[in-house]
């Protein structure tokens, strides 16, 4: 009896499994109609970072908009948020992102600027990623 339960308990999880991953949408949850756009665009200009969050994740995820997701973390980062002046510097200096074009000499100096302003706050993230910038900048890989 009790195996027949244990049975019937991982079958009812397998098929909740199963449902859930027919059921989700990538991205669906980070859908945003323009009207709330609007909204969160003027709340993360005030400095509310749960809006450039949700805008962050909306330009990216969704709708990979490379120039509006550059744009909300621009803001972030001016609004002194180490993780976003992170993520900023991140898109700006890394050549394998969707974007791939090549970092122009505006883009690296903002980039550098936005990833020392981060590691400068602790951010223990940017300092790892500052340092693997400078090994290679001096190697001559970047």
């Amino acid at each position: 009896m009790k195996t027949k339960k244990i049975l019937l308990g991982s079958f009812l999880l397998f098929v909740l499994v199963i449902i859930y991953e027919f059921a989700y949408i990538p991205g669906e949850e980070f859908n945003l109609s323009e009207s709330e756009q609007k909204v969160l665009f003027k709340e993360a200009k005030k400095g509310n970072m749960s809006a450039v969050e949700k805008l962050y994740l909306y330009y990216n995820y969704t709708k990979a908009d490379y120039k509006k997701t550059i744009d909300i973390l621009r803001i972030a980062a001016k609004h002194n948020d180490p993780k976003f002046q992170r993520i900023l510097a991140f898109y700006l200096l890394r050549k394998d992102f969707p974007h791939a074009h090549k970092i122009t000499k505006y883009e690296k100096e903002e980039g550098v600027f936005w990833l020392k302003k981060s590691a400068s706050q602790n951010d223990l993230e940017a300092k790892r990623f500052l340092k693997e910038y400078n090994e290679q900048n001096i190697s001559g890989k970047h």
